[in-house]
């Protein structure tokens, strides 16, 4: 995890510098961001009640096809770029802790989705999960697994990919212990992409190696869902 100090405030506004070339910047990595959609569907069925939390461009919330979808995000201008695409979803300036301080709603799926190491305060924004959720709410979390820190970096400086601006990389064993003290009990974690950019030959051959448990382990993305223990 590279430990860097930042503040709510720096993240906002990294996100609203970034905002314009944002969606072309994603389309130098557009396969990552397919395959990425693929395992969200997984676990997100169509026609669910979403709250994604840091929701960008709003592009992966509207991919998801939920019966009422909310995003939020502390980016103004994010947030203004989803009302201008899809003018049909829930969109919301804020951060999570604001949020349920000002509205009733349950969702059945809340979705993190390659949002996690910009939080300056992951404890407080997991703390927030229960006022948003009921008895059956699945928590559905993405992320770039750790030991592709320095790879990335690389690439950002190659500009093969958009700056992350400020993050932090959190381990598994650090979220899932504030994940249980929220009452919430991990049902899946799975890895995949071992290679985040399609290669001709080296893309189907990555695809068959990642399925070694080993290997698996090294792979791009790493996917959580918890949900909430039963009594």
């Amino acid at each position: 995890m590279i430990k860097q100090k930042y503040t709510q405030e720096d993240v906002a506004m990294h996100f609203d510098t970034l905002s314009p070339i944002y969606d072309s910047g994603k389309t130098k990595n557009s396969y990552y961001y397919l395959k990425l959609k693929q395992s969200l569907r997984k676990y997100i069925p169509t026609g669910c009640k979403v709250l994604e939390i840091g929701c960008g461009t709003g592009e992966i919330l509207m991919d998801l096809k939920p019966e009422k979808g909310v995003g939020i995000d502390i980016s103004t201008k994010m947030r203004q770029q989803c009302q201008h695409k899809y003018p049909q979803g829930t969109w919301v300036h804020s951060d999570i802790v604001q949020f349920t301080k000002r509205t009733r709603e349950e969702f059945d799926v809340i979705v993190i989705a390659d949002t996690v190491e910009h939080v300056a305060d992951l404890p407080a924004l997991f703390a927030c999960l229960p006022k948003v959720s009921h008895a059956n709410t699945r928590i559905v979390i993405s992320m770039i697994n750790p030991p592709w820190t320095y790879p990335l970096i690389l690439a950002e400086q190659l500009k093969l990919k958009l700056p992350e601006g400020p993050h932090k990389r959190y381990s598994f064993r650090y979220i899932h212990s504030l994940l249980s003290a929220q009452g919430l009990k991990l049902t899946a974690r799975e890895f995949s992409l071992l290679l985040p950019k399609k290669i001709p030959l080296l893309t189907p051959l990555a695809g068959m190696l990642e399925r070694a448990p080993l290997i698996r382990r090294l792979c791009f993305l790493e996917l959580l869902v918890y949900e909430y223990r039963s009594e």
